[in-house]
């Protein structure tokens, strides 16, 4: 929570509209979560390539951006 926080804190401070700062910020904190279950969780499981295995997380964490239609309706 604290990445993407950060994240979406300094791009609008940059001027970035509060909804695209937030998807990206989404996307920054999803690497930032595989990199932790990378380096933290289930050394011993690990399939494939690290390549692979980021695709697989990246494309099943897309769902986060599912809440982007509602933050922009509770802003307005």
């Amino acid at each position: 929570m604290l990445p993407n926080l950060l994240a979406v804190a300094v791009l609008t401070a940059l001027g970035m509209h509060y909804v695209l700062a937030a998807a990206i910020a989404t996307q920054l904190a999803i690497l930032w979560n595989f990199a932790g279950a990378e380096l933290l969780v289930f050394r011993d499981r690990r399939v494939g390539p690290l390549w692979q295995r980021a695709l697989r997380y990246i494309a099943v964490s897309q769902t986060d951006k599912a809440r982007l239609p509602f933050l922009a309706v509770l802003v307005r």
